[in-house]
């Protein structure tokens, strides 16, 4: 009895988890736009599509049921203000556009769409509010973000109609969701434990699966192809900054879910890189982004290197109470602390490499390694390594404002590359 129940509940399993998955053909598209005018405005008309498919009304309360977004939300948020909110509350009535396809997604009509709402925001002197991303712009940018470079002749540029939240959640991992799918009739996507150093390559990879998603199909299994995909301007800038060994290509696979607080509302499935326990999370990770994208590591022995790199290292290896500190009251999304530690191979011999540091407790550092080994063959990129702080090397900060700070000795071994 108990093995048909297991069954049964595997089989509903798949069934809702394929529901998940499955393109929507009925598909709705909101905005507001909030403008300072409280009078009754004149829409523009539109000659180019049918504007039955369109309903326009004024929200009577909209303070309390679409409130402004705080200070807080509209510095991640916020398109084209440059810093200067006081504008966005001083706004006194909005409207909230309604936009239904009654058909499969279409292209055409989404990009006249966006148009038609350029249009209505300039003509209100208003700002456009995108519910689903939960973006707010003003029709300058709108214009620019969604239409110039939303949309080019082979059809749309997808990373620009939609947003993403990447955050430290309290379980001190880090969390990559999209926002705004919804308006392609598909389901949020999600990583729930992001190798934080390598999170640019992990953002590309869910740019990947959305073409993917929305040009191809969206199944539990998706084969991601670079050469298959529409080779727009953003595609082609993946081939063309590929490495000369990267495949181009990786596996990985997607699991309905539940969305988390603070997520759109709308259907919700995580991106598994792999379905091997024993790989590991990180390390399956670091695979897919080097079979898709390649990764280039230096690799170098700084043993046979002079009095200047020891002095630059010692310089350096000042600044490691200062961050150790730093790691343990806490990390923002998307800074991260890399060191550089020896490993042993051969006689006597060390590969130095950077490792992600995830614990630091007194001089004990567990780290995910952050280089492909060249000579030691007992740890692969994305393991879990442990490391002595009296060992570190050097180090590099990387700051949430994008700057870095450390890496001196690389410098200097570059330079000593380069008169070899």
């Amino acid at each position: 009895m108990n093995r048909v129940l297991l069954i049964i509940f595997l089989l509903l399993n798949f069934l809702y988890s394929n529901d998940i998955l499955k393109k929507e053909n009925n598909i709705t598209i909101e905005y507001i736009i909030y403008s300072k005018e409280s009078k009754d405005i004149n829409f523009p008309k539109s000659e180019e599509f049918n504007l039955s498919n369109i309903e326009i009304k004024k929200i009577d309360n909209f303070k309390k049921d679409y409130p402004m977004l705080s200070d807080k939300e509209l510095k991640y948020f916020s398109r084209g203000f440059g810093g200067d909110y006081s504008r966005l509350h001083r706004v006194n009535s909005a409207y909230k556009i309604t936009f239904n396809f009654n058909q499969k997604y279409n292209f055409t009509l989404h990009k006249k769409f966006d148009e038609y709402i350029y249009k209505m925001g300039k003509n209100m002197d208003g700002y456009i509010y995108d519910i689903e991303s939960r973006e707010i712009f003003t029709p300058k940018y709108w214009n620019i973000f969604r239409i110039k470079e939303g949309w080019e002749s082979r059809g749309i540029i997808p990373i620009r109609h939609i947003a993403k939240h990447f955050y430290k959640e309290d379980n001190g991992k880090y969390r990559i969701v999209t926002l705004g799918m919804k308006k392609f009739g598909l389901p949020e996507l999600s990583i729930d434990d992001v190798y934080n150093y390598k999170a640019d390559d992990i953002n590309k990879i869910i740019n990947v699966v959305i073409y993917k998603a929305i040009y191809d199909d969206i199944n539990n299994t998706m084969i991601l192809n670079l050469k298959d995909l529409p080779q727009d301007s953003y595609i082609s800038m993946l081939i063309k900054n590929a490495t000369k060994d990267a495949k181009l290509k990786t596996r990985l696979y997607l699991k309905a879910t539940k969305p988390k607080e603070g997520d759109a509302n709308n259907r919700a499935a995580k991106i598994l890189f792999t379905k091997n326990k024993k790989e590991g999370t990180y390390k399956a990770q670091y695979r897919a982004i080097e079979e898709l994208f390649g990764i280039e590591d230096l690799i170098f022995n700084t043993d046979r290197y002079n009095n200047e790199l020891k002095k630059a290292s010692i310089k350096s290896r000042k600044k490691l109470p200062y961050l150790k500190e730093k790691f343990n009251k806490g990390l923002d999304a998307g800074e991260t602390i890399l060191l550089k530690a020896p490993f042993k191979y051969g006689k006597n011999r060390r590969e130095w490499m950077w490792v992600e540091v995830k614990k630091w407790v007194d001089k004990n550092i567990t780290a995910i390694l952050s280089n492909k080994p060249y000579y030691v063959k007992r740890v692969h990129e994305g393991d879990v390594v442990h490391v002595n702080e009296d060992d570190i090397f050097d180090y590099i900060y990387y700051k949430k404002d994008g700057t870095t700070l450390g890496n001196e000795t690389s410098k200097i071994i570059q330079k000593y590359e380069k008169l070899n």
